[in-house]
């Protein structure tokens, strides 16, 4: 009985200690280590959106991207590491429940056979405090896969913004890329910030975050400049021709409609 009683505490502790594997919606297994306070919110995100979200330490960049392999050294799967990419996962869940029930998930459904995934760090290269990317895949890969990178701590419309890169490259795709680029550009010069100036990319999604997370703002600006007046209504409108999920009358600013 005691070798019995002795062999149990040693299983137990060895589960304690080891990985534990689970599964993710689409049937992936995920790696799930002691003391990751992130694990349940990020199977949840990933149920409700439809897209795969990743963390380190289960998934690390193929080719330097903003973390190199030599930052990974400094890293410790500890409770605090974990409690960082818990805080990130509620901010862009926060972000991505502004959107209509269901967006996502048709957004991703409406892709086909072209995944998407999200890769998540809260850490990044000393002096920024985040940096995010979207990559859509040119590659000749039959399994093709879009990835929105998220490093750093970010504000909940910085999860926004780099959805905001997918969602409107998937819906322009869609609806005929070349067709609404010249739209687009024809509206005028008009924005909702300097960065938006940047390029016809970038001035997508600032105006896509600012809809979603500063609404008085972007109706104060539009009052005074038809020309982001006419890119708010088409980017509207590329959403309602688009997914039966957004009406209207059921956007936050369809008063500028």
């Amino acid at each position: 009985l005691l070798a019995a009683a002795g062999f149990c505490c040693l299983l137990v502790l060895a589960l304690r200690l080891c990985p534990k594997n689970n599964t993710d919606f689409t049937g992936q297994r995920r790696l799930r280590l002691p003391g990751d306070a992130a694990y349940d919110t990020c199977r949840l995100l990933e149920e409700e959106t439809g897209i795969q979200i990743f963390y380190l330490p289960e998934w690390t960049e193929k080719e330097d991207g903003f973390l190199h392999y030599d930052d990974f050294e400094r890293f410790q799967w500890d409770k605090a590491y974990f409690q960082d990419v818990l805080e990130e996962l509620e901010k862009m869940r926060e972000a991505f429940q502004r959107y209509p029930e269901g967006f996502l998930r048709e957004v991703t459904a409406g892709k086909g056979e072209r995944a998407v995934q999200i890769v998540l760090c809260p850490y990044t290269y000393d002096g920024y405090a985040s940096y995010g990317r979207y990559v859509h895949d040119h590659s000749e890969n039959e399994a093709k896969v879009d990835c929105i990178y998220y490093t750093g701590r970010g504000d909940s419309q910085y999860y926004s913004h780099e959805m905001g890169h997918m969602v409107l490259t998937a819906a322009a795709m869609r609806s005929g890329w070349q067709a609404f680029c010249d739209a687009w550009d024809g509206c005028g010069d008009g924005w909702v910030s300097d960065y938006a100036r940047t390029s016809r990319s970038e001035d997508w999604a600032e105006t896509w975050a600012w809809l979603w997370h500063q609404r008085d703002a972007v109706e104060k600006r539009c009052q005074e400049s038809e020309p982001l007046l006419a890119k708010v209504r088409l980017l509207s409108g590329l959403l309602t021709e688009n997914y039966s999920t957004v009406t209207e009358s059921g956007l936050p600013w369809d008063s500028l409609l």
